[in-house]
C-alpha cells in the first residue's frame, strides 16, 4: 500500500516529462483525498487483478501541458476507482476486456480519446465529446446516448461493432485542430451517423476522413449537405458502404486541402440524389460504385476514372475541372456546355466527346491542358469555335503525343493570354 491520502492537489509531468502513478500485481496507490489533478501529463494505471488505484474524491483531470497525453488505463483486472470524476480534458481512456473502472458520472470527455476493447463502457452522462476520439475494438460497445457535442470528434468502429451517435447531434464541424474521421471496419460493422444533417469538413489543412472498410457501412442517411474544408469519403473493400442517400451538395469553401469521394474494391458509396459538387475531386476505379448520372455541376474539381466508364448525361457545368481518362476509362457528357477553365486529357486509346461545348477560355491562375496521349487517344471539342488562353501567368497547352489526336476542327479563333499549340511523334495532330 502506498498512502498517499493527504494530497487534494496533484499537477503532472512538465515539458515532455510524465508523472506515472501505478497499482500493479494486487497493490494499492490510495489517493483517496485527491480532488483534482491538473498541469502536464499524468498517467493513472491499475494493472493485474486486485491491483487498484484509489482515486475516489477526484472530480477534475485537465492535461494542460500538451506535449504528452495524460491517461487512465485499468488492464488485466485493475481497477481505477474514480467514481467522481466527471470532467476529463486532454486525457486518453484506454480499456481492456477485464479493466475496471467507472463511467457513468462522466459529464465532458473532450480532446482526448477513449479505446474500448471486449467490454461495454457507459458514457450514457457525457454531454460534451468534442475534439475527442472514441474507438471501439474486439466486441467493445459504449453507450454516448445523450451526447450534444461532437464538433471536431471521431468515431471509429471494428470487428463487427455497431455505435450509433444519437438523434440531437444534428450538425457536424470537423474543426481546424486534427485531422478527424468516421470509420467503420470490418463485416457487420456499422458507424450511424443518420441523424446528422449537415457536415462541414477540416478547417484551415485539417482533412475530415470518412471511411467504410472491409465491409463496413457509415451510415450517414440523414445528410443533406457537406460544405466547409476538406472531406474525403471512401469505400475501400467488398461490401464496404458509405450511406448518403439523401446528399445533394458537395461543396469544399476551404482551399487549403482537397475534398475527395472514392470507391474503390467493390466498395460503394451510395450519394443517388446528389447533383453538386464544387472542389470536391473523383476517384472512380474498377468494382468502385458511385452515381454518376444525376449529376449536373462538377466545377473546380478533378474526376479520374481510371479503367472503367462514368456516365454524366445530365452534367452540364464542368468549369475550372479536370476530367482525366486512364488505363481505359472512359466517360459520357453529351451535354456539357460550361468548360470554361477545364482541362481534358486523354490517354491509352480511348476518345472523349464533348459535342455541346462551342467556347473556352483558360484560367488566371492555373495551367490548363487539353491533352490526347497514345495511339487511338482524341479528344474530341470540335463543336469549339472561339478560344481564349491563360490570362495572367497561366497558359493553356493543347498537346498531342504519342500518336494522340486532338480534334478543334471548328475552331476559327484564338485570342486572349498564351496557348501553346503542341503535336510530338508520329502520328500525333491537332486539328
Amino acid at each position: 500500500v502506498l498512502d498517499l491520502s493527504s494530497i487534494s492537489t496533484l499537477s503532472g509531468g512538465g515539458f515532455i516529462r510524465t508523472l506515472y502513478i501505478r497499482a500493479e500485481q494486487g497493490g494499492l496507490v490510495d489517493l483517496s483525498g485527491l480532488n483534482e489533478i491538473t498541469g502536464g501529463a499524468t498517467h493513472l494505471i491499475a494493472t493485474d487483478a486486485g491491483s487498484r488505484l484509489d482515486v475516489s474524491q477526484l472530480t477534475s483531470f485537465t492535461d494542460t501541458n500538451g506535449n504528452r497525453a495524460s491517461l487512465i488505463t485499468p488492464t488485466q483486472g485493475g481497477e481505477v476507482d474514480m467514481p467522481m470524476l466527471t470532467d476529463l480534458t486532454s486525457v486518453d481512456l484506454t480499456l481492456d476486456a477485464t479493466g475496471i473502472v467507472s463511467t457513468a458520472q462522466i459529464q465532458q470527455l473532450e480532446l482526448g480519446s477513449v479505446l474500448v476493447s471486449g467490454q461495454h463502457l457507459d458514457l450514457s452522462g457525457v454531454d460534451s465529446f468534442r475534439l475527442s476520439d472514441l474507438e471501439l475494438r474486439d466486441g467493445g460497445t459504449a453507450d454516448i446516448s445523450n451526447v450534444t457535442d461532437i464538433d471536431g470528434a471521431s468515431f471509429e468502429v471494428f470487428d463487427g461493432v455497431t455505435l450509433t451517435v444519437p438523434v440531437p447531434t444534428t450538425t457536424y464541424a470537423a474543426l481546424s485542430e486534427t485531422n478527424t474521421v468516421f470509420r467503420a471496419n470490418g463485416a457487420g460493422s456499422v458507424l450511424d451517423l443518420s441523424a446528422m444533417t449537415t457536415m462541414s469538413g477540416g478547417g484551415f489543412i485539417r482533412t475530415h476522413f470518412i471511411d467504410a472498410e472491409s465491409g463496413g457501412l457509415v451510415d450517414l442517411g440523414g445528410l443533406t449537405e457537406i460544405t466547409g474544408g476538406a472531406t474525403h469519403i471512401l469505400a475501400d473493400g467488398l461490401g464496404s458502404r458509405v450511406d448518403l442517400p439523401i446528399l445533394t451538395t458537395f461543396t469544399d469553401t476551404n482551399g487549403n486541402r482537397s475534398s475527395l469521394m472514392s470507391p474503390s474494391a467493390g466498395g460503394t458509396i451510395d450519394a443517388p440524389l446528389l447533383t453538386t459538387l464544387t472542389s470536391v475531386d473523383i476517384l472512380v476505379q474498377p468494382m468502385g460504385t458511385l452515381a454518376t448520372s444525376q449529376m449536373t455541376s462538377f466545377t473546380s474539381g478533378e474526376m479520374k476514372v481510371d479503367g472503367t466508364h462514368v456516365d454524366l448525361p445530365q452534367l452540364t457545368n464542368f468549369s475550372n475541372s479536370i476530367l482525366l481518362l486512364c488505363n481505359g476509362g472512359t466517360a459520357n457528357v453529351p451535354n456539357v456546355s460550361a468548360i470554361d477553365g477545364a482541362s481534358f486529357e486523354v490517354y491509352g486509346g480511348v476518345t472523349l466527346s464533348l459535342p455541346s461545348a462551342t467556347s473556352y477560355v483558360g484560367q488566371s491562375n492555373n495551367t490548363t491542358r487539353f491533352r490526347a496521349q497514345g495511339p487511338g487517344s482524341r479528344l474530341e471539342l470540335s463543336g469549339v469555335t472561339t478560344l481564349s488562353g491563360g490570362s495572367f501567368i497561366s497558359t493553356l497547352f493543347i498537346d498531342a503525343t504519342d500518336g494522340g489526336v486532338v480534334d478543334l476542327g471548328g475552331l476559327s479563333e484564338i485570342t486572349g493570354g498564351a496557348t501553346n499549340v503542341l503535336a510530338q511523334d508520329a502520328g500525333s495532330v491537332v486539328d
